[in-house]
């Protein structure tokens, strides 16, 4: 559960004050509870009413030209919200012409992870969960990540988790290929399939051309996890300049014992396991 407490990872840049378009999305509440327990003021704006209300966040109900004001340092934007014809866009363009630096949420996190140890979690599916049992089985190795993940994680009531190492868990949507904005030093892919045709028009075309641009990212002394069961996953090994390791469905993770049904989430432990196995 993230503390009240200003953490290593957390002390190293000034306070600031930032305003998040779109603060009730999933991954965008979980940010703005890592900022705000940094010491940032974090303000808002959502069309609909969430738990951000009772954080300590001042929420707006609604999308306003006049949520946008001078003492803003940096605004936080959703892909969504990039769209001129988003509502959100009215304090997008606010801020712009207040000469306020506006950058898109996977930009920002990926800037997160400079000098961190970040480990990203993407493919078409089952990021939330591996991220998840990621962070928790290194949590439980007293390894303290501190983690964003896209859904509330029963054991910290929270979607977000301060910790004092450097590590960084996050999940890198591929969705608008905001995956090619991480930075990480590790990372798993679950899968590829056909999905978000509206950014990749041309399907696996596309799709494969995104994740080979990814695998690219990460360093020499990186770690890549790649799902076996998954043939366009299985190829990415070519193009990686780091250690490359794999996980399989027909052999699960030795002693593996899960409290929660499905051979994909059995397949998601695995991929998680062999991770932190090799940190």
């Amino acid at each position: 559960m993230i503390s009240d407490k200003i953490s290593e990872f957390i002390r190293e840049d000034l306070l600031m004050h930032y305003f998040l378009v779109g603060i009730c999305g999933v991954s965008m509440s979980g940010l703005a509870r890592l900022l705000s327990a940094r010491g940032n003021k974090v303000t808002g704006s959502d069309l609909k009413k969430c738990k951000m209300q009772n954080a300590k966040c001042k929420f707006f109900l609604g999308h306003n030209a006049n949520h946008i004001t001078k003492d803003i340092d940096e605004v936080i934007y959703t892909a969504a919200a990039g769209d001129d014809k988003a509502s959100g866009y009215i304090e997008l363009r606010k801020a712009g012409e207040l000469g306020i630096k506006t950058t898109k949420r996977s930009k920002f996190i990926g800037r997160m992870m400079n000098n961190k140890y970040g480990i990203a979690v993407t493919g078409m599916h089952g990021k939330t969960t591996t991220s998840a049992m990621i962070s928790l089985i290194l949590e439980q190795a007293d390894y303290d990540p501190t983690c964003l993940i896209g859904a509330e994680v029963k054991e910290w009531k929270s979607n977000a988790r301060i910790g004092r190492s450097n590590y960084f868990v996050a999940e890198a949507c591929e969705y608008d290929r905001q995956m090619l904005n991480f930075r990480p030093k590790a990372a798993l892919i679950t899968n590829m399939e056909e999905e978000h045709l509206d950014t990749y028009k041309v399907g696996m075309k596309d799709i494969k051309q995104a994740f080979k641009k990814f695998v690219k990212l990460l360093p020499k002394n990186g770690l890549l996890i790649l799902c076996a069961d998954d043939k366009n996953v299985a190829m990415l090994k070519k193009y990686a300049k780091c250690k490359v390791k794999y996980y399989s469905i027909k052999k699960p993770w030795p002693g593996l014992k899960l409290k929660i049904p499905g051979k994909h989430n059995l397949q998601n432990a695995t991929g998680a396991a062999r991770l932190c196995h090799e940190l």
